[in-house]
């Protein structure tokens, strides 16, 4: 995560607490960076411990170190939805360490204004748009595009816990000729079934895992390999990329006229081919996509549909030899 202040991009790389899902970050998640730079200016009387940012020099509340899986787990049947194998979006992958970034900037105001012609939010409209995208260049496969959308669930459970507290819901596009209205239909569908007792039966899965005493007697050499396995079954082989919308965020107002803009930059993911970050400060929304591609094709495509539906974008990205910053 970072933002721009004074001229100068700050950017956070936290792999801790507040480091949901594979990286993927929560809301709260940005006291970190706002709290760092709160430790710079420590001698304002006015910036006392709030919920935004935080005195290192404090100890923790009970609540903030509450393992919040536990603490929500109840006796109903774990989630047991199976699910398939997704679309891998191919092309030359990049040597290891190496991640192609590109950030679009748009205005919140126009995107709504854009996502409510369409009947949807801002998130099922970029979603769906991405989607529609994946879905033309896909060639030679039958396996669905799955869209990866996390949850914070401390809203959900009341939760002020900053250790990790995170769900996600995988939404499958199946059909090759879906139009992009029926996308659109089949996302709000899908988050729409997102309920406290759809999310208890997650929580349920998670906990059982490590409550399994096989699994806790297990030496930690083995216990990882079986991890890793897990996970390259379980994991990223069951979406096509993921996309996290942190939201509308605020700062303190000793903060705020420092501010440009947030970003929020997911990394290279193991198996996907991209992940997508999003993140909005005033009127200002910062779409981000990863790639461990050499070929920009998707996100070219994505920001070039935004632009034909009537979006005004500005594009920024590591690769200066196809942007370097420039409007679309």
């Amino acid at each position: 995560c970072g933002h721009c202040l004074h001229g100068v991009r700050i950017a956070t790389a936290p792999s801790g607490p507040r480091n949901d899902r594979c990286g993927r970050w929560s809301a709260p998640g940005l006291q970190f960076p706002l709290s760092l730079r709160g430790a710079k200016r420590r001698g304002n009387p006015s910036l006392a411990r709030t919920g935004a940012v935080l005195n290192y020099l404090d100890l923790p509340a009970p609540e903030e170190l509450e393992d919040s899986f536990f603490e929500n787990a109840t006796d109903e049947k774990a989630s047991s939805h199976k699910e398939s194998v997704a679309y891998n979006i191919r092309g030359t992958i990049l040597d290891e360490g190496i991640v192609n970034t590109t950030t679009g900037t748009l205005s919140v105001k126009e995107i709504k204004e854009i996502a409510k012609k369409h009947n949807c939010k801002l998130t099922t409209f970029l979603a769906a748009v991405l989607c529609q995208v994946i879905i033309k260049k896909r060639k030679n496969s039958n396996k669905p595009v799955k869209i990866s959308i996390p949850i914070d669930l401390r809203p959900w459970f009341d939760s002020k816990t900053l250790r990790n507290f995170s769900s996600y819901i995988n939404i499958a596009i199946c059909d090759e000729n879906a139009g992009f209205e029926a996308i659109i239909s089949t996302i709000s569908a899908e988050i729409a079934k997102i309920d406290r007792k759809y999310l208890e039966k997650n929580i349920n899965s998670n906990v059982n895992l490590q409550k399994n005493w096989f699994i806790k007697l297990m030496p930690l050499c083995i216990k990882k390999g079986v991890m890793n396995l897990s996970y390259n079954l379980l994991g990223e082989r069951l979406q096509t990329f993921a996309f996290s919308n942190i939201g509308r965020v605020d700062a303190p107002p000793e903060f705020e006229k420092f501010i440009d803009h947030y970003e929020v930059n997911l990394g290279r993911s193991k198996h996907n081919a991209i992940a997508v970050g999003l993140i909005s400060f005033g009127d200002k929304l910062s779409v981000t996509i990863s790639s461990k591609l050499s070929e920009p094709i998707t996100e070219r495509d994505f920001f070039k549909e935004l632009a034909s539906l009537g979006a005004s974008v500005y594009i920024e990205s590591n690769r200066r030899d196809l942007y370097g910053g420039k409007n679309v």
